[in-house]
């Protein structure tokens, strides 16, 4: 699975978010942070109908949709349920 942190800029909801990507990776998890303006982020953005930020993003190693949430920084625990039960 992965986990694709969505941010723009370095505000305090940017920092929240890079800091649950840094310990889920620290966990194992394989975690990619992604700045809004970047190509890679506009492509998944389009994909997953990613219209704000922070966004976190869950999917599958085959790229199919797990969770997602915008807008909004989720806790350790609520990405890492949605990771290992999917």
């Amino acid at each position: 699975m992965k986990i694709d942190i969505f941010t723009k800029d370095d505000g305090p909801e940017s920092r929240e978010a890079l800091a649950v990507g840094t310990l889920l990776a620290e966990e194992g998890s394989e975690v990619a942070n992604l700045e809004w303006d970047s190509e890679e982020a506009k492509t998944l953005a389009q994909l997953y109908d990613i219209y704000s930020v922070p966004a976190v993003l869950v999917t599958s190693d085959s790229g199919l949709f797990i969770e997602l949430w915008q807008g909004e920084v989720p806790s350790v625990s609520d990405v890492r349920y949605k990771a290992n039960n999917a």
